[in-house]
């Protein structure tokens, strides 16, 4: 009986010492990349992955690949075309199109248009106007032609089914001017002659009060110039600071086209006046935008030091807080 007690006790060691075979993996669950990896369960195949950065795994164990359905967690186009190959195959209505993107439409289903995704024209108020933007990559699938004038449609890309202002993708030219001018003015800069460029030009004054901002450039964006009296002032422009009294040249880019209109000459230190932009009004450390050369050197100096006050510069405020 000892004997018997003493052999199984070896073999209970021997079996608990040696390597036992990993378990399986079922249906979903991958397959690391290990020394002596599992192996899917019976009846579950290794589907490689379908996004080539994932690292680390061999693959999924799954029996699902071939029932007609893409499971987008572990199948796609490249590992599972019988599943998956059909499912980015055309677009549905108010659904987006890329040509040559993987995973993405590239075409409008049959009976659909494809029309720019906010691209080279824009409806308002009834009018169809050029943009003057490039367009995009991306596309839109309307079903253009069955007579409603759908959100996705408007006059200039179904005209056959819409029409006036209510079928206009912006219904006024005051809601235009509010909410997408902004958009519009860069490209009408280098195309200043576009119809769409003048919409807002009779809603701004003409001149800028005094603290109003003016662009010869952003027509329309902004009023031209500065009211009789005032001084244009471009603030886009200018980077100097004044500190205690003194006017710094910072050496920072600048180049914005949209300036501020001051009332430099009148007795009157006020608003947006300070002694670089009006010494005529503006001196001392109180007419400054930094009182002393401490706050200066406290909240200013990283920014201008790192970027502009290298061995070798000759900016005077690069020695300020030495």
């Amino acid at each position: 009986m000892k004997k018997f007690f003493f052999a199984l006790l070896v073999l209970t060691i021997v079996i608990a010492g040696c390597p036992q075979p990993p378990a399986c993996k079922g249906e979903g669950e991958f397959i690391p990349v290990i020394e002596n990896p599992p192996e899917c369960c019976s009846g579950l195949e290794l589907l490689p992955p379908n996004d080539t950065s994932i690292l680390g795994i061999h693959g999924y164990c799954t029996a699902k690949c071939g029932n007609g359905e893409c499971d987008s967690a572990i199948e796609g186009v490249s590992n599972c075309p019988e599943d998956c190959s059909n499912i980015f195959a055309c677009a549905e209505e108010g659904e987006i199109v890329v040509e040559g993107i993987e995973g993405i439409a590239g075409e409008c289903c049959p009976g659909l248009k494809k029309i720019p995704n906010f691209g080279d024209k824009l409806s308002v108020a009834g009018t169809c106007y050029s943009t003057g933007i490039p367009v995009p990559q991306s596309y839109l699938c309307i079903e253009c032609g069955d007579g409603i004038c759908r959100d996705y449609e408007d006059i200039c890309y179904c005209p056959e089914d819409c029409s006036g202002a209510s079928g206009s993708y912006v219904e006024t030219v005051e809601e235009f001017c509010s909410f997408y001018w902004a958009i519009i003015a860069p490209h009408c800069y280098n195309n200043p002659s576009m119809p769409i460029c003048g919409l807002c030009s009779g809603l701004l004054p003409e001149c800028a009060e005094e603290n109003q901002e003016f662009s010869k450039v952003y027509v329309g964006q902004y009023p031209p110039e500065c009211c009789f009296g005032l001084t244009a002032w471009e603030s886009g422009m200018d980077t100097r600071i004044s500190i205690a009294g003194t006017c710094y040249e910072t050496g920072l880019e600048s180049g914005s086209p949209v300036g501020t209109c001051i009332a430099c000459g009148d007795g009157n230190c006020s608003g947006s006046e300070d002694v670089c932009n009006c010494p005529a009004d503006c001196s001392g450390s109180k007419d400054s935008k930094l009182a002393t050369i401490e706050e200066f050197c406290a909240d200013q100096w990283v920014a201008v030091s790192g970027i502009m006050c290298n061995e070798g510069s000759e900016l005077e405020i690069c020695g300020l807080c030495e």
